[in-house]
């Protein structure tokens, strides 16, 4: 969380760390409203479930806590497996990537196994930009996991931050071929298309997606930030305005009417 990032230390005052606080939140939403270029990953879907990670408010000593994909016998090498891979998720939301990596693979090293730390030593890696080592990570992942899609388009969407769209829509195809329902394969596949400038096929891959969730509002942001990246204002605004009918309170989705028509109208019911 944010507020987490600014919570008090030694010679800080509660009344600066409260203002370092907001001052953070509102640079986070100022962030969300910056367009996005083809090869980025927007987070159109918040499928990074929260069970599958560390309760940081947690004591780091507290097991009972226990990070999920922990398995290990009641000893202390669990313990230990735990309170590193707990302070990596810490270090993660405080975006500290380094020491985040750092605790992760001291997780990793007691027990090679655990989905929680390799999952989150990826996305550190990520956010340091060393995308072969995420892609290591999460090759690891699929090996131990190899029917879960979330892994596949996880791996897919690192190669889209490393520009390897044709391997990007490989792995969007089999998470894909593992869950035809798979929203998220579908989006990811149509922007890694996008990225390639093959527009019929990224186009068929939004329209495949409504077929499963036509009131999934991240299928209408995605592709009006597509057409928008496009230069083409005027297929872009109805799919804000649906984005936004369906999420009102997406900032993406707002800037993109408020920018495009100059009016924060709420948006256009789909059937308008």
């Amino acid at each position: 969380m944010i507020v987490s990032s600014a919570r008090h230390r030694p010679g800080t005052t509660p009344a600066a760390a409260w203002s370092v606080a907001v001052a953070l939140l509102s640079a986070g939403l100022g962030c969300l409203a910056v367009p996005l270029a083809a090869g980025e990953v927007p987070n159109y879907l918040e499928q990074e479930a929260r069970a599958d990670q560390c309760n940081s408010a947690a004591a780091l000593g507290d097991t009972s806590q226990r990070c999920a994909g922990t398995e290990l016998p009641e000893n202390g090498l669990a313990s230990r497996v735990n309170i590193f891979t707990k302070r990596g998720y810490e270090w993660l939301e405080e975006e500290e990537p380094l020491p985040a990596v750092s605790d992760f693979s001291r997780a990793l090293i007691l027990n090679p196994t655990v989905p929680t730390a390799l999952k989150g030593r990826a996305r550190a890696f990520e956010r340091l930009e060393q995308y072969q080592e995420a892609l290591n990570d999460w090759t690891s992942l699929i090996a131990l996991h190899p029917r879960d899609p979330e892994l596949y388009s996880a791996r897919a969407q690192t190669r889209r931050l490393n520009r390897e769209y044709d391997e990007a829509v490989s792995d969007y195809t089999r998470a894909i071929a593992l869950d035809q329902r798979y929203i998220e394969g579908y989006i990811g596949r149509a922007l890694a298309y996008d990225a390639l400038d093959r527009l019929p096929a990224a186009l068929a891959d939004f329209e495949a997606a409504q077929k499963v969730d036509d009131k999934a509002a991240a299928i209408y942001l995605a592709r009006a930030e597509m057409w928008e990246r496009r230069g083409q204002p005027t297929k872009a605004i109805p799919d804000f305005k649906a984005a936004l009918f369906l999420s009102p309170q997406d900032m993406r989705a707002r800037r993109g009417v408020i920018e495009l028509t100059g009016s924060p109208y709420a948006g256009r019911r789909l059937s308008e």
